[in-house]
């Protein structure tokens, strides 16, 4: 092996002729070398999709999986901020006020996203939850509160 990469290295160094060239030979051979064997590995172990270029995990996703999925997170968001407004309530962190206010805008989102964007087309959900995510910001300051609250919700 050793004799191979000094014949490759004497070739290069013959073609490029420089002395700083010969000094960088070595790392650019074994970078080369890593990245043929990267190649190689990548190519053994990571499955494709035989019609398109993704593993097949990304490509398995159908839109029912990844709105199903969403669906789950949004549940899991609401109900960490609820959760969150009684701990920070119990804690002293909030007044009993801040927390009914916090839990009814929390209700007022969470209704929002589930209700009044279904059946939306991406595009337009989107444009309607940047609009609204900027109104509920806006309401928190106003308020005196940390968007903290709000802020899963409206991801």
């Amino acid at each position: 092996m050793k004799k191979v990469l000094r014949g490759i290295k004497n070739a290069l160094a013959r073609v490029f002729g420089s002395r700083a060239f010969r000094k960088l030979a070595p790392f650019i051979i074994v970078f080369i070398l890593g990245g043929v064997a990267g190649g190689f590995i990548t190519n053994k172990y990571v499955k494709k999709d035989s019609t398109t270029s993704r593993s097949s995990t990304a490509a398995a996703r159908t839109p029912e999986e990844i709105a199903k999925r969403q669906a789950d997170q949004l549940e899991t968001n609401y109900k960490r901020a609820k959760d969150d407004v009684a701990k920070d309530l119990k804690d002293g962190d909030l007044t009993k006020d801040q927390a009914d206010m916090l839990l009814k805008k929390i209700d007022e989102i969470y209704n929002y996203r589930t209700k009044d964007l279904k059946g939306l087309s991406t595009t337009d959900a989107r444009k309607k939850l940047s609009e609204k995510r900027s109104e509920w910001r806006k309401w928190a300051t106003d308020n005196k509160l940390s968007t903290r609250y709000i802020i899963r919700l409206t991801i």
